[in-house]
């Protein structure tokens, strides 16, 4: 069964109290720095190249 709403919004709610204060800020947030798999890098550089000569052939 999928999860309810109430149950994904407290998740949600744990998963932000784990974040550093700083990133959380509205004003001047520190940046939360992210990394992606080889794979994921690949992905993302197989779909921009893609992308890219659909645009050349418009």
């Amino acid at each position: 069964p999928a999860e309810s709403l109430a149950t994904m919004s407290e998740r949600c709610r744990q998963q932000m109290r784990l974040l550093p204060a700083g990133t959380l800020r509205f004003v001047n947030p520190h940046r939360y720095k992210v990394s992606i798999s080889e794979r994921l890098k690949d992905l993302r550089g197989e779909m921009m190249q893609a992308a890219h000569i659909g645009r050349r052939q418009l």
